[in-house]
């Protein structure tokens, strides 16, 4: 089964990953378990901390934890369904930033947000990262003045 879909997606975002609805994504209803969802945006996330960044979360002696999430669910997917997961990054803080997600097929299946805090790996405490990274951070963003388009990451 391929049901594949023409992604709208409303709104600027900045980064994209593409996921298949495959079998272990469905709960026993028959739907996407509501947990791939939030287990997408955390690998959006990561991705997205990735490309501007240079490294995943962590591997620069500077990490992410999560400090609160929250998620909306507006249409449920099913089997055989690709999803679109965007992100965007909403604010930034001295130590901890708020970024934005939403998860497309066809149209808007659920958005949330999750506010992350800056980990030092090697002290064990939360951190200020580096200007370079903070700069790189913002400069990426449309919420915060970047014309940038969406780049969607394509993932074998």
């Amino acid at each position: 089964m391929n049901n594949k879909t023409t992604q709208v997606v409303v709104g600027a975002w900045r980064s994209a990953i593409q996921r298949d609805c495959d079998w272990r994504c469905i709960d026993a209803f028959g739907h996407v378990n509501n947990l791939i969802y939030l287990d997408w945006c955390q690998e959006a996330r990561s991705r997205h901390f990735a490309l501007v960044a240079g490294h995943f979360p962590g591997q620069g002696g500077i990490g992410l934890v999560v400090r609160s999430v929250e998620f909306t669910y507006h249409k449920s997917m099913l089997l055989g369904e690709q999803a679109l997961i965007t992100t965007r990054l909403k604010r930034m803080g001295s130590t901890s930033f708020v970024q934005e997600y939403a998860i497309w097929n066809g149209e808007l299946c659920g958005e949330g947000a999750v506010t992350c805090v800056f980990y030092d790996v090697q002290a064990g405490t939360k951190a200020n990262p580096c200007q370079a990274l903070r700069n790189a951070m913002i400069v990426r963003e449309p919420l915060l003045g970047s014309p940038a388009g969406l780049q969607v990451e394509e993932i074998d």
